[in-house]
């Protein structure tokens, strides 16, 4: 079983991802260009 530490230290990481990445994931988006707005607003909830 993970720890409290190890699951936190991977859902940083995730974030810190998703940041880095998030206007790459926007111009994936055709619609409206917000995709990785959406994905980074809703992993953090």
């Amino acid at each position: 079983m993970a720890s409290t530490e190890s699951l936190i230290a991977i859902f940083e990481a995730i974030t810190q991802n998703l940041q880095r990445d998030q206007q790459s994931l926007n111009t994936l988006d055709r619609d409206n260009g917000d995709s990785g707005d959406n994905i980074l607003h809703n992993f953090g909830r």
